[in-house]
């Protein structure tokens, strides 16, 4: 796994309540990922195999996905299969192992980056003034 992204946009929240709501939704991850299922996660593990075995739709799909590898420099042409494969392989404890050692706020391996990218909004950055009315 190279990296998970998480993207939230809003209008109406500054970025740092966004940055907590996100880290919030991570740390409760962990209990979702104790109460799954082995159907329910094997279900998803299915579901995602199969996505990933999808053939492209278009040449142009099928041209993208190689020039990535190309550009990447991985040359991995047949990654959708062997990504596939890899998953049949993963159990429900390699994904809680995986959570506790790369994403929970303790996480001995974890690193997090936030990018804000913010546009005047006069609904965030207008603090109330001494004399205006309350």
């Amino acid at each position: 796994v190279k990296s998970l992204h998480v993207l939230v946009q809003s209008t109406d929240f500054p970025c740092e309540h966004l940055e907590e709501r996100v880290e919030c939704f991570l740390e409760s991850f962990a209990t979702t990922l104790e109460e799954l299922a082995e159907v329910e996660f094997q279900e998803a593990v299915d579901a995602l195999a199969a996505l990933k075995m999808e053939k492209p739709k278009t040449p142009r799909e099928e041209a993208r996905r190689m020039w990535r590898e190309i550009e990447d420099g991985t040359l991995e042409f047949r990654r959708n299969e062997a990504e596939a494969g890899a998953l049949k392989q993963l159990t429900r404890e390699d994904l809680r192992a995986f959570y506790a050692r790369c994403v929970a706020a303790a996480a001995p391996l974890r690193r997090a980056a936030a990018l804000y990218v913010c546009a005047p909004n006069p609904k965030l950055s207008r603090a109330p003034s001494a004399s205006a009315p309350a």
